[in-house]
């Protein structure tokens, strides 16, 4: 994620610490502000009428959320949660928009980010609608080794999330037990290792073609 929105925002807004699992509840203030992440990585969710959840969305530092209630100033519709300690600033109205009437540009950067949310979900409509559950998990991995991941020298990706089998089953609109057992084959085709909550993709063509 670039830090185009740390460069332009820093120092601005109400600054919020936050414990990992801890809820950054949103629903208390007006649609009037966005939201930046200084450090930490954020996630968004949604939760069906029986408790199941759905991560949707992961976010790590420099990036901005709320822009759409902010823009539309209509009521938050996920629930946002902290998946490691982080630091969040609060950006009221009228800080945003002074920077942005002296930097317009800012406005292509947060249609950009906008637009790779919208791939980001449009993606996992796709999957829901036309892969199988473990083709699911497969495209999730390869999402976060691409965005969350870090090469190593063997050119394997180790993505850099503390990530339990549950919160890979959220991601992938599966059971944990479905998880548990891809991750199984998957590290028996020497296509990731997994140790503890880390998982390193080690064949990042083999997760493409992934078929269970």
């Amino acid at each position: 994620m670039s830090t185009i929105f740390i460069d332009f925002l820093e120092g601005l807004g109400t600054i919020k610490h936050y414990q990992q699992a801890e809820i950054i509840d949103l629903d208390d203030l007006p649609p009037d502000h966005v939201f930046l992440v200084m450090d930490g990585i954020v996630k968004h969710t949604f939760y069906g009428a029986t408790g199941e959840e759905t991560v949707y969305m992961i976010l790590k530092k420099g990036a901005i959320f709320g822009e759409i209630t902010y823009f539309r100033q209509d009521k938050n519709m996920v629930l946002t949660q902290a998946m490691s300690n982080c630091t969040i600033a609060e950006i009221n109205s009228s800080e945003f928009e002074q920077v942005l009437a002296a930097h317009p540009e800012l406005y292509k950067h947060i249609a950009e980010l906008m637009a790779w949310k919208m791939r980001v979900v449009m993606s996992q409509i796709k999957d829901l609608a036309f892969g199988s559950a473990g083709q699911r998990v497969a495209r999730r991995l390869l999402h976060l080794a691409k965005y969350h991941g870090t090469s190593q020298e063997d050119g394997s990706v180790l993505i850099d999330l503390d990530l339990t089998h549950q919160e890979l089953a959220n991601m992938a609109s599966a059971y944990r037990s479905t998880v548990s057992r891809v991750l199984n084959a998957m590290r028996k085709h020497g296509l990731v290792e997994t140790k503890r909550k880390q998982i390193t993709v080690l064949d990042l063509d083999g997760l493409k073609n992934w078929q269970e």
